[in-house]
């Protein structure tokens, strides 16, 4: 398989963080396109007509992830449900937490997680599930009830077609507002082909 490694710099643009309000801008907000029909009456009554969008909080998100036995990523009070993963993509993920187990095993300095463990991004209230996680020492939790971790030293993501440009793009920003985190592997789907970013 083809294998590149880059390191990132401060230079890459960053994501941008919570309002000043405490709320975040959501990754996957749709963008706000406006017309000259937006200021007709019929476009203004759709617009009182339409319901207000519901936000949860992070106990209302962990209650429904617990009633609903389904994983979901929260964005700042908005959830996203997880699609399950395709065959390649499962097959893809238990052989790097196969080879990742099996290279670090022989040391007590790192821990790896697989694709059920959430980590926290307190920079934006977002609490998100990488494919593949390793800490150094020992996980920092950030809330007990919500058993997500705010030190990840390495992050993994298998691309998918739905989810590749903001892996790509904003979520690498995202990820790197984490002081712990210090590399990035990207694996494709479709071809032999992994790339790595660290600093």
């Amino acid at each position: 398989p083809a294998t590149a490694r880059a390191r990132w710099s401060p230079a890459t643009a960053a994501a941008p963080k919570a309002d000043g309000d405490g709320r975040g801008r959501h990754a996957h907000r749709c963008p706000d396109r406006r017309s000259a029909a937006a200021g007709s009456p019929s476009a203004k009554a759709a617009a009182q007509a339409a319901p207000a969008e519901i936000t949860y909080s992070v106990a209302e998100y962990l209650r429904t992830e617990a009633r609903t036995g389904e994983k979901h990523e929260f964005y700042n009070g908005k959830l996203k449900r997880m699609a399950g993963g395709s065959i390649p993509h499962n097959r893809i993920v238990r052989n790097i937490l196969t080879e990742l187990d099996g290279f670090l095993r022989q040391s007590d300095q790192f821990e790896v997680f697989g694709s059920d463990q959430k980590i926290y991004l307190p920079d934006y209230h977002y609490y998100l599930y990488p494919d593949a996680v390793v800490v150094s020492e020992a996980p920092v939790i950030a809330e007990e009830m919500a058993q997500a971790i705010i030190n990840p030293l390495l992050i993994v993501e298998v691309l998918s077609p739905s989810s590749e440009a903001y892996d790509r793009g904003l979520k690498f920003a995202e990820y790197r507002s984490l002081p712990s985190f210090k590399e990035y592997v990207l694996v494709r789907q479709d071809a032999p082909h992994v790339i790595s970013f660290f600093r």
